[in-house]
């Protein structure tokens, strides 16, 4: 039957459509595409009233090294606030032409945190995701309407898991060594939220 494996689809290009976040220096999607992420480049809401949307296109599944069916997507960001103060942000993702968002949560913090949405299905078909809804869906996040401060996100990805039907059952999936780099360079906070993520999309089979 093959082995899950797990890919990690950063960022290649901003969205034609949620594009309200500015850079730190250079193109938005160059900010929040890097493993590990950059201590030092990072995408803003800044304090425009208004909701406030940014996603990004990302590497496609075939480029990627998908090669068996998809059994859920995670969409994932590290958000921070450079002052202190009650900035509701929101992970999401867009799927046809519809942001498909979590509940917004208070960021609250100059610590980083770690913010994820698992979806088994494509959330724009209620079906299983195919390569390409994959392709199109783009990883999502906003700032409250409600709030005029500021955060910040330095990294933003699709992860994407997929049954390997070239591999052996007790064989290990070498793709996975990817999320493993990723998950090491966290703080540890962030890092188990992110092990419990990864549980999460495991038991969504």
């Amino acid at each position: 039957p093959g082995s899950s494996a797990i890919l990690v689809a950063v960022p290649t290009g901003d969205s034609a459509t949620n594009t309200a976040w500015s850079a730190s220096t250079g193109n938005k999607w160059a900010c929040v595409d890097e493993l590990p992420p950059s201590a030092t480049d990072y995408i803003e809401s800044l304090t425009t009233a208004g909701d406030r949307r940014y996603s990004a296109t990302h590497t496609g599944a075939v480029s990627l090294g998908v090669r068996g069916p998809i059994k859920a997507v995670k969409s994932m960001a590290i958000f921070w606030e450079p002052t202190s103060t009650t900035t509701l942000g929101v992970i999401g993702v867009r799927s046809g032409s519809t942001n498909f968002e979590k509940t917004a949560v208070d960021i609250g913090t100059t610590a980083e945190v770690t913010m994820a949405r698992v979806d088994s299905t494509d959330p724009n078909t209620s079906a299983a995701w195919t390569t390409a809804g994959f392709d199109a869906a783009e990883p999502l996040v906003r700032r409250s309407t409600s709030d005029t401060s500021n955060i910040r996100v330095k990294f933003m990805a699709l992860m994407v898991e997929y049954q390997d039907i070239h591999l052996a059952g007790n064989q290990p999936a070498p793709s996975g060594s990817l999320a493993k780099l990723f998950i090491k360079t966290l703080p540890s906070p962030n890092r188990k939220l992110l092990h419990a993520t990864l549980a999460v999309i495991s038991s969504a089979a």
